[in-house]
């Protein structure tokens, strides 16, 4: 698992900065948890399992999807997996 903080003041549309905060692993039988919005990523094994438990339908709700490289950030349609917001 990576956290991540997000330091940019979020006022510019497309542009965000997210700072590694810490990287650590989660053994079997552990479990993480996230709150909305908190950035983060996991890394898991071929052939690795893992079960998500979720407080609301994922599926029905945008998400964002950063590029730590060009500095950039997509808000994602959940009707349009892959497609940021608003476009078709």
């Amino acid at each position: 698992m990576t956290e991540y903080d997000r330091t940019d003041d979020q006022n510019d549309d497309g542009v965000a900065n997210v700072d590694k905060r810490r990287t650590y692993r989660l053994e079997p039988g552990m479990a993480g948890r996230f709150g909305p919005r908190q950035v983060h990523s996991i890394h898991f094994p071929d052939g690795g399992r893992f079960i998500r438990v979720t407080g609301t339908d994922l599926n029905k709700i945008s998400s964002r999807k950063f590029d730590m490289e060009n500095k950039t950030v997509i808000e994602v349609d959940p009707f349009q997996t892959g497609r940021p917001a608003g476009q078709t």
